[in-house]
This record gives C-alpha cells, structure tokens and sequence, in this order.
C-alpha cells in the first residue's frame, strides 16, 4: 500500500493537514506521519475516509489507477456524467464539447 500522493494532493487541495483530518476524521498526528513516509499502511475505513476527504477514488489514492478522478460528493450527477464521457469516443467528446459550448453560450446571452 503507498500512500505517497496524500501531500501532493492535499497542497493540490489548498488545505493544511490539520483540515484534512478533520475532513478524514483521522488524527492530525497521523496525517502528519503518513506524509512523512512513516506509516505506510492503513485500515481499509481509513483509507477510503482518506480518498473521500481528498476527492479521489482509493484506487488512485493508492496508485493503481493512475488516471485522477475527482468524486465530488456534492454532485453525483456530475460524477455520472464525467463517468459517460469517458465511455465516449472521440468523435462523440468533440460532438459533446461542441454542444455544451452552444448551450453555455446561449445561456450567457439570455
């Protein structure tokens, strides 16, 4: 288990240790000591409060997906469809894109 990308994403996050764990509900000592390199392993629960209170799936937490993807709990909606456009080809991002860039423009016209 490598919990290296906790300070890099907490720094990515712009906030300090000691907010991380209270989002975490995990000891500020021991954030402090995971980004330190001195634990290195941690139980399956704490992980997973890690990776949420971080924004990320545990797996890319814990570097086997090395794709990030931010969950954001306050819109499943938008993790649904970010889900739905990476199913997508090319040729239906592009046509996507497109289309949100009309429906952006034609509300800021309104």
């Amino acid at each position: 288990m490598s919990l290296k990308k906790v300070k890099s994403l907490r720094e990515k996050m712009q906030i300090t240790q000691k907010e991380l764990a209270e989002k975490s509900e995990i000891a500020h000592a021991t954030i402090s000591r995971i980004e330190s390199g001195k634990i290195k392993e941690l139980k399956s629960e704490a992980v997973k409060r890690l990776a949420a209170a971080l924004e990320v799936s545990v797996d890319f937490l814990l570097g086997y997906n090395k794709q990030l993807r931010r969950q954001r709990k306050e819109s499943p909606q938008l993790n649904e469809l970010v889900n739905s456009y990476e199913k997508l080809s090319f040729k239906g991002k592009e046509q996507l894109d497109n289309y949100i860039q009309f429906l952006v423009k034609k509300e800021q016209e309104q």
